[in-house]
């Protein structure tokens, strides 16, 4: 969301439809192709207007916080005359409208809301918490950051374009501001490209699928079938003739024999024997079912950009000392886990 106006309330003005000039609305976000705010008005219905047509009026609903109008301001603590609670209400109003612009027709917001949880759970699911969380977070992201260019365009090819180009113009100076250098357009979309084709990879990817189960059958197909057949027919053999075997052999002072050795190709399995063999299976999976320093990469990235930023610019030990000791408490926190993911 870029543009001076986005996040305000606006007023229309000098249009050519007196009908429309002197309405009131919120600028939700701003297209650079076409140089206009899409401005979402009362009844959910949304324009696309010149910058010269809008005239701001201020923060979009300040006052609901006071008011009740806001889903937000009956939560305790989310509303009355805190500054950082009034803008983090504002923030989350604009979003939800800018969201509620973009849904298909017929899609509510609480369909839409729920399937966007499954979407991020099922990314949590394949790839893990510290991974999935923020690939799914930020592939939505940049659907809806998107969707408004290519419905702009009228959808398909073209509309799919615009919307590439969007983000890619988004994603450039977001990665510009952050460096301090100049990353162009296509150097932007090669980048994101790459970050989706891995995501991609990871997911269909068959060494994360699969139960511990399939694993060891497939590293142990001898142990397994010998063990699967020991206990399908130790479920059919009666405890009494086991004991009855046992008491003959000892009456004639045989050494008890397996009944089930032959069946099982002389593989005979003690139950330590066979979780050893787990165990093996499950560390051996665990080897292969992530890429080579794959979980330590998002806690590295975590703390080097959280000690970077501590550092100042230029980086400095003495600011990012203070500035470690005057951080909050939850940031410390978090920053400690990540530090202790890098070692275990």
């Amino acid at each position: 969301m870029s543009g001076p106006y986005c996040g305000k309330r606006v007023k229309v003005v000098g249009t050519g439809k007196a009908e429309l000039n002197g309405t009131e609305g919120v600028a939700v976000s701003f297209e650079s192709s076409s140089n206009r705010y899409h401005v979402h008005f009362p009844g959910n219905k949304v324009l696309a207007l010149k910058p010269v047509n809008l005239e701001p009026l201020g923060p979009a609903d300040t006052d609901a916080g006071s008011s009740g109008s806001s889903p937000f301001g009956s939560v305790p603590g989310f509303g009355g005359n805190i500054p950082q609670m009034q803008e983090a209400q504002r923030q989350a109003q604009v979003l939800l409208q800018h969201f509620q612009t973009i849904l298909p027709p017929g899609v509510g917001l609480q369909q839409a809301l729920g399937g966007m949880a499954v979407f991020v759970l099922f990314f949590v699911y394949r790839l893990g918490f510290l991974f999935g969380l923020p690939a799914s977070l930020f592939t939505i992201g940049s659907v809806i950051l998107a969707f408004p260019s290519y419905k702009s365009a009228g959808g398909g090819v073209e509309g799919l374009k615009a919307g590439v180009q969007s983000l890619s113009q988004r994603l450039s100076a977001q990665l510009s501001q952050q460096t301090g250098r100049e990353i162009s357009e296509k150097h932007a979309i090669v980048a994101l490209g790459l970050l989706y084709a891995w995501t991609l990879f990871l997911l269909l990817s068959p060494l994360f699928a699969g139960s511990a189960s399939a694993a060891a059958s497939a590293a142990y197909p001898d142990t397994a079938a010998a063990y699967t057949s020991q206990s399908s027919e130790r479920a059919h053999v009666h405890a009494f003739e086991a004991f009855k075997q046992g008491y003959e052999a000892g009456k004639r002072g045989d050494a008890y024999q397996n009944p089930f050795e032959e069946d099982t190709g002389g593989v005979n399995l003690e139950p330590e024997d066979i979780y050893s063999n787990m165990d093996n299976v499950q560390s051996r999976r665990s080897s292969r079912s992530s890429l080579p320093g794959l979980d330590k990469l998002l806690p590295l990235i975590l703390v080097g950009k959280t000690v970077y930023d501590m550092g100042g610019k230029p980086w400095n030990q003495q600011t990012f000392m203070a500035n470690l000791q005057q951080a909050e408490m939850w940031k410390k926190a978090l920053m400690g886990i990540a530090v202790m993911r890098l070692f275990m």
